[in-house]
């Protein structure tokens, strides 16, 4: 018997990886691929528009990994005096490590829910948001 996993990208080549040295045959046929979507371009242009210390919100690793590219490629670096949050731990890992900046994210209910019960969203007056997400994720 052998496990077959379908998350797309290279974690799930990782997760094949890790099972196949654990003594678990495991085979990787992602069900879906996840490629940029066609707004990615204007992430440059919406992060200047933002002032300083308003939110952005990553929803997941690859909305992290498409948008850190993107900036990359252009030689556009995230900004510093920004806010910026995930809804989970490991989100904030993977952007924190590839972007050294400070994220927040909810300790105790890694999802919307606990996003928007962490104590920087309880005043939004006058701050700008901008989402990061997949083409049909969900809003806040």
């Amino acid at each position: 018997m052998a496990v077959l996993v379908t998350r797309p990208d290279e974690r799930g080549k990782t997760l094949v990886d890790q099972l196949n040295q654990a003594g678990v045959v495991a085979l990787h046929l992602p069900l879906l691929s996840i490629e940029a979507g066609a707004e990615l371009a204007q992430l440059p242009t919406k992060l200047n528009q933002l002032k300083s210390g308003d939110y952005v919100f990553l929803v997941s690793k690859s909305a992290v990994d498409f948008a850190d590219k993107t900036l990359k490629d252009i030689g556009f670096s995230w900004r510093q005096d920004l806010q910026y949050f995930t809804v989970g731990h490991r989100t904030a890992q993977h952007f924190s490590c590839q972007t050294e900046c400070t994220v927040r994210y909810p300790i105790t209910s890694e999802n919307t829910e606990g996003v928007l019960n962490l104590p920087q969203m309880a005043e939004l007056t006058d701050k700008n948001l901008l989402i990061l997400r997949g083409n049909g994720g969900r809003e806040l």
